[in-house]
């Protein structure tokens, strides 16, 4: 993750583990946001970010549902009006710096204080929690446990087992193989051997094995199409 993600992140896990809260100064907007949208954020978090210092609020909700208010109909960006209407309201909540790079927003905001800014700058991002926490709970599975995961199927057409953000991939040798196991019983006995495995990490059990599958690909896909750079699988 990158950091100032990584770090509205985990203050967000810990509101939602019932470890912390949102800020008081935050509080306002917040109710603000569920009386105007009907959603409840669950995280607001403020950041200064990059070397021109742009001042970034992000609001954090829980699900992606929940970014579908201050989303067009086919969810490619987030409609301006809302944008505009989420920073008026932080300006309201920071009267003495509106329109001003020579005064500070309250010191010890998200336990800093900030340099100068100007928040006519400030951008508005939506950021849902969900999607993150389900890549981060499947990054929790240890090497080792994969490597007796793959040992205990113990079938000599598994080359190697690999996660990404989208998901699990457990790679045969060859696209034969794949076309072969693909929906098979084997292929839905690994799947809930893998899921047995997830939800250890599965603290706000977002992960349901109805919709849960594994991925079926080939080490001959991986080193024809993509010259076995894990990089350009992912990209």
């Amino acid at each position: 993750m990158v950091l100032s993600v990584e770090n509205a992140y985990l203050e967000t896990k810990e509101i939602l583990q019932g470890r912390n809260a949102l800020r008081d100064d935050f509080q306002p907007l917040a109710d603000w946001i569920q009386a105007n949208y009907e959603v409840t954020p669950i995280n607001i978090y403020f950041e200064v970010k990059g070397e021109n210092r742009i001042p970034t609020l992000e609001i954090w909700f829980e699900r992606d549902r929940d970014l579908e208010p201050f989303q067009n109909k086919f969810h490619t960006f987030f409609k301006s009006k809302h944008v505009d209407a989420i920073k008026e309201q932080f300006k309201a909540l920071t009267p003495h710096n509106q329109g001003s790079a020579d005064t500070d927003l309250h010191a010890g905001l998200n336990g800093k204080s900030f340099p100068q800014f100007d928040l006519n700058e400030l951008q508005v991002e939506f950021t849902a929690f969900k999607p993150i926490a389900r890549i981060s709970i499947n990054e929790q599975i240890t090497s080792d446990e994969i490597e007796s995961l793959q040992k205990e199927i113990d079938n000599p057409v598994i080359w190697k087992i690999s996660r990404g953000p989208s998901g699990t991939t457990f790679f045969l040798y060859t696209d034969d193989q794949v076309r072969r196991f693909m929906f098979t019983k084997s292929h839905m006995k690994w799947t809930d051997m893998y899921f047995e495995l997830l939800k250890k990490y599965d603290e706000f059990n977002y992960f349901e094995r109805d919709n849960f599958v594994i991925y079926l690909d080939s080490k001959e896909n991986f080193e024809n199409n993509f010259h076995g750079n894990w990089f350009f699988y992912y990209k």
